[in-house]
């Protein structure tokens, strides 16, 4: 009997367990149910909730871009908003370049000036003439007047300039992505100093070249803090270029790159000069790859970038080689169009089997030399590997 007795009442207890855990379960069940209820409520509200992701939106562009006014005190409000107040660090780093403009600046014009022609700075090509002995063989010029020196200056500046200025209206009024209006500023600063001796009777030497270089260092220095907010010409030609991500690096990473691509390039442009017209053109051929075809790379990866990689930069957050970027291939397969269309386009540089060799490699190259640069540091690299590269082809015996 007492065997029996517990035995039944172990089976009420199991019983009395079984139904407690049943109670339990459909209680976190219930609970479980009710939460799904909540979330998917909640994420109906935020679909039909239009004005929340429109308030967003424009949270976001007047972040990036600032009002659409073109008034100097709302472009100061912005600039401070977004960089701060001037300090004694950004006074050091105005005087620091102010120094290395002078002493860039300096042996440019003396060099222009020792080596001017005694009729002018103009040289004009002229077949009909005969006085060749001291330009070479195959160039032949006349000379006019030493206004064609200030001429060739003015005529590059206000061209850059107002194709800064132009892009920073674009910019703050119609909200076109920065990455846009930079990149017409980066294919002005590298085809300008050359296309416009190409297009115009206008001096045509290394040292012009430098010195429109140093002329668009110029206004990056104008462009700094410490001077834009003084003005809205500089502020509207720094809106132009300040992409957010690149912030508080864009007018660093920039000019360090523009004096790295300006030193790694002038020598080949002078020896290049000294083979003949036909091969002075070999700057050309990189000018088109670096500033169109990197210039383009940017726009066509953000209409058109689906499949991404990642990249990096050459100094950021205070670390050498760091960040995460990303870029396109969508947007360096132009490098790869512009670089075989630049090389097809100045085939009379090359004899038939260099530009077979040409067309073979250079494409290939520099397409992979943009896409391993750091951010906003290309430029640097294009010039150098595209120049050694275009160097040994062309005096390839073949």
């Amino acid at each position: 009997m007492h065997d029996n007795k517990s035995a039944d009442e172990v089976v009420i207890t199991q019983s009395s367990s079984y139904s407690t855990v049943d109670d339990n379960v459909n209680s976190v069940s219930s609970s479980y149910s009710s939460e799904n209820n909540d979330l998917e409520n909640n994420e109906n509200d935020l679909e039909n909730n239009d004005n929340i992701v429109i308030v967003d939106e424009d949270a976001l562009k007047e972040e990036t871009y600032g009002k659409k006014s073109l008034k100097h005190s709302d472009l100061v409000d912005f600039d401070i908003k977004t960089y701060g107040t001037i300090t004694k660090r950004n006074i050091i780093e105005f005087v620091t370049c102010v120094v290395i403009l002078v002493l860039f600046g300096i042996p440019i014009l003396y060099f222009i000036i020792k080596n001017k022609p005694d009729d002018g700075f103009c040289k004009i090509r002229d077949n009909n003439s005969v006085d060749s002995e001291d330009i070479g063989n195959d160039k032949v010029f006349i000379c006019v007047g030493n206004y064609q020196l200030i001429l060739n200056a003015l005529i590059f500046i206000i061209i850059f300039i107002s194709a800064g200025i132009t892009a920073g209206i674009l910019v703050i009024k119609k909200r076109i992505n920065i990455g846009y209006s930079r990149k017409s500023l980066h294919f002005a600063s590298f085809f300008l100093p050359f296309g416009i001796n190409k297009l115009l009777p206008l001096y045509e030497d290394i040292s012009m070249i430098l010195l429109k270089f140093w002329l668009i260092l110029v206004v990056f220095l104008f462009a700094t803090k410490i001077v834009r907010r003084h003005s809205r010409v500089f502020l509207l030609i720094f809106r132009s270029i300040d992409r957010p991500e690149d912030r508080p690096y864009t007018l660093r990473w920039l000019v360090t790159q523009f004096i790295a691509s300006s030193i790694v390039i002038a020598p080949f442009v002078y020896l290049w000069g000294t083979w003949g017209k036909f091969y002075s053109d070999l700057s050309l051929i990189l000018v088109i790859i670096n500033g169109l075809g990197d210039g383009l790379a940017e726009p066509v990866g953000i209409r058109f970038g689906k499949h991404k990689y990642k990249t990096r930069a050459l100094y950021y957050n205070k670390k050498c080689c760091s960040g995460s970027f990303t870029r396109s291939y969508e947007g360096s397969s132009v490098v790869f169009i512009v670089s075989a269309c630049a090389i097809g386009g100045f085939y009379y540089i090359f004899t038939t089997w260099q530009l077979v060799i040409a067309l073979l490699t250079v494409p290939i190259l520099m397409t992979l030399t943009e896409a391993f640069s750091p951010r906003t540091w290309d430029s640097p690299f294009l010039f150098g590997i595209g120049a050694l590269l275009l160097t040994g082809i062309v005096k390839l015996p073949v």
